[in-house]
């Protein structure tokens, strides 16, 4: 059993490797795209302050993974669900979109969890990623249906609480607030591509609304991480983000936006990796406290 448990560690630590391996190549091709002399030193500052905002939202994903954990029965602390979603997170570079998923099951089969608990709550996670994506994607509609973009945004959000309310009865009070956190993290995804845009929009630059913008930018989310065999939806994301804000961003500045928002996301999955490895995810899990 200890050696099963050792060589699951391993595989999880190779899938990690093979992530930042994967990973630091498409950051060397999409930062060698940027121009970075264009950069004040205030927008600097700011973008330091995203990059912040990134790694807080990691964070959340973690507390969304450990509560649809507990609502499958298995006890976690924060700490430990922390440790082990910063360290597997980069293997979602590995081509395949699943190596995250598989890193997280290996190391969480070692450290004693059921494997039938650990796949309800990555299906459970994926679940309401897609829900909070469709929900939230759904503010993007008024760039479109201009016959009544004030009803779109109202029901859209409208939606959210009535979700949350079924989500709380059905599977319980943990489920609903893993629901909340990946809804927040949906959230501060769109609002850290709006604030590089910000940062960077010269006047006359942006020709659409900001919520619809932030709304394209979950959609955009949304459809790269469904997408097969796309890594952490590379590629994907950004091809999406450019066909529908077209004519609602001038072209320059949309396509830094959207390569320097992918930059932001890569450092904080970095970060978060050096933090897990200090935090040591290989300990006992803990409980829930």
């Amino acid at each position: 059993m200890r050696d099963w448990k050792r060589a699951a560690h391993i595989a999880g630590g190779l899938l990690a490797a093979g992530g930042g391996a994967f990973m630091l190549m498409r950051l060397h091709e999409q930062a060698g795209a940027l121009d970075l002399s264009r950069i004040s030193t205030s927008q600097w500052w700011g973008l330091a302050t995203l990059l912040i905002v990134n790694v807080a939202m990691l964070a959340l994903l973690a507390i969304g993974w450990r509560q649809a954990l507990l609502g499958w029965g298995a006890e976690v602390s924060p700490r430990w669900a922390l440790a082990t979603y910063g360290r597997t997170q980069l293997a979602r570079y590995v081509p395949g979109n699943i190596f995250h998923f598989a890193g997280r099951q290996l190391i969480g089969m070692s450290c004693g969890i059921p494997a039938g608990a650990l796949i309800k709550a990555s299906a459970t996670e994926l679940a309401l990623l897609v829900t909070s994506g469709c929900l939230l994607g759904g503010l993007a509609a008024p760039l479109y249906a201009t016959w009544a973009p004030s009803l779109v945004t109202m029901a859209a959000f409208l939606t959210i609480p009535i979700v949350a309310s079924v989500l709380w009865r059905m599977s319980g009070k943990v489920v609903m607030q893993a629901f909340l956190a990946y809804l927040a993290y949906m959230a501060l995804s769109a609002l850290v591509f709006l604030g590089i845009l910000f940062l960077h929009a010269p006047p006359g630059s942006i020709h659409g609304e900001w919520i619809a913008l932030g709304g394209a930018y979950v959609v955009g989310w949304l459809v790269g991480v469904v997408t097969p065999g796309a890594p952490a939806g590379l590629g994907v994301r950004e091809m999406v983000l450019l066909v529908l804000l077209r004519g609602q961003v001038d072209g320059d500045l949309l396509l830094f936006s959207v390569l320097m928002t992918r930059v932001l996301a890569v450092l904080a999955d970095v970060f978060c990796f050096v933090l897990a490895a200090v935090m040591r995810p290989n300990a006992e899990r803990g409980g829930r406290a």
